[in-house]
C-alpha cells in the first residue's frame, strides 16, 4: 500500500499577515498634532497642518502607539481597526 504525500499549499508571507488599518477624518481634524507626536510611524502633520495618516497600515511594532493615539484623540477623529 503507497501513502500518498500530503500536499501543502505555500502562502507567502504578505498573504498570511494582517495588518491592522489607521483612518483619520481629516476635516474633523483640529490639528492638535497629539496623533503624530504619539505614533510618528503612522500620522504626520500634512502640510496645510491638518493630521494625516501615512501609513495606513499600521506596523506589528506601532500597533500599541495607534491604539493610543486614537484613545488620545481629543475629537475622535481617528480609527485603528
Amino acid at each position: 500500500m503507497r501513502l500518498k504525500r500530503k500536499e501543502f499549499q505555500v502562502i507567502s508571507q504578505k498573504e498570511r499577515m494582517y495588518f491592522m488599518k489607521a483612518m483619520l477624518d481629516r476635516s474633523g481634524c483640529i490639528s492638535c498634532g497629539l496623533c503624530a507626536e504619539t505614533c510618528p510611524e503612522v500620522f504626520r502633520m500634512a502640510d496645510d497642518g491638518v493630521a494625516e495618516v501615512y501609513q495606513e497600515d499600521v506596523p506589528e511594532s506601532a500597533e500599541a502607539t495607534a491604539v493610543e493615539a486614537q484613545e488620545g484623540c481629543p475629537v475622535s477623529v481617528i480609527t485603528v481597526d
